[in-house]
């Protein structure tokens, strides 16, 4: 167990401060560590929503080992290196993510996943000054998507992209190879989610059905070779699964995919991950805030893994 003192400058959640102070701890495990009671503030219990202010006893009971620094250090500095930035500044880091790498290790014992890559990257840079946070996620891949990536470098960055995702302000592009051709070539997706995170899966649910969250798919059928067809694909909303379910749900699942897919037929090719890249991010007009260099922008990932098999037909 270790007790430390709030420094803030201002109020914050327990959920974004605990991190800062005990990086190997991800926000995540925040709400989980709360949850089962091995964090306290002010000597008591407390949620992982609370807000948290200078002068506050913050308490995290486990090992000494896991809350310092020198922990943290074993781990990023183990990480591979980054890929080439698509895009740097002040405030944000964007990169091209490989299929199959995780974005983050929820149990804080990977080194080699795409946060610990960019900390290790940015920590390298002389001319990077870590502010009041570590390099942190704006939004996440599934560790089997490939593509882009936004990383804050600072609060502020993280706070406005936030906001701008949540807003759909920034559009998202992706691509994918699905099993055989959609019926209409192209169209709309609107079915309400349902996420069991016990089970680590995603259904379609009616409106009516606790939890269901609605998504909005946007898609358009480039190229059909053979048994399989090139998609593009505009997310409207941004759901945990959400092009793999809806794209599955109108009879086309993604190729490779090991929840929702044809498990022989990813099996008889080969396939361990998912088909599907994000391959674009546009951002808006503005001239202020952390995306006033990326005004009216689109950033363009290279071309995903899968597009040379699919051209050149070894996809049989």
């Amino acid at each position: 167990m270790k007790s430390f003192t709030v420094n803030t400058a201002g109020r914050i959640s327990l959920a974004e401060y605990i991190p800062t102070i005990c990086p190997i701890i991800t926000k995540g495990q925040v709400f989980k560590l709360a949850k089962t009671k091995k964090i306290r503030l002010n000597n008591s219990h407390c949620t992982a929503n609370v807000k948290v202010g200078s002068g506050d006893i913050l308490s995290i009971y486990l090992p000494d080992e896991m809350l310092g620094m020198p922990s943290v250090e074993k781990l990023y500095i183990y990480a591979r290196a980054l890929e080439e930035p698509v895009y740097e500044d002040e405030n944000l880091l964007i990169v091209n993510k490989p299929a199959g790498l995780a974005v983050i290790d929820e149990d804080g014992k990977t080194a080699d996943t795409l946060i610990n890559r960019a900390r290790l990257y940015l920590e390298k840079d002389k001319n990077y000054h870590r502010q009041e946070m570590i390099p942190q996620l704006c939004h996440r891949l599934d560790t089997g998507t490939s593509g882009l990536v936004i990383i804050a470098k600072n609060k502020t960055a993280l706070d406005e992209i936030t906001v701008l995702l949540k807003t759909r302000e920034i559009e998202k592009t992706y691509y994918c190879i699905t099993v055989g051709k959609p019926k209409q070539p192209r169209g709309k997706i609107e079915q309400y989610l349902q996420k069991n995170t016990k089970e680590g899966i995603v259904s379609v649910v009616t409106a009516s059905t606790p939890g269901g969250k609605r998504a909005i798919t946007n898609y358009e059928t480039v190229k059909t070779i053979g048994r399989f067809s090139l998609v593009k694909v505009e997310l409207i909303t941004g759901r945990t699964h959400q092009i793999r379910v809806h794209m599955a749900h109108i009879g086309n699942c993604l190729l490779g995919d090991s929840k929702y897919g044809d498990i022989k037929l990813n099996r008889e090719l080969r396939l361990k991950y998912q088909l599907l890249s994000a391959s674009s991010l546009k951002f808006p007009d503005t001239k202020e805030g952390v995306t006033k260099g990326l005004s009216g922008k689109t950033l363009v990932a290279k071309e995903p893994w899968f597009y040379d098999a699919f051209y050149n037909e070894e996809l049989k």
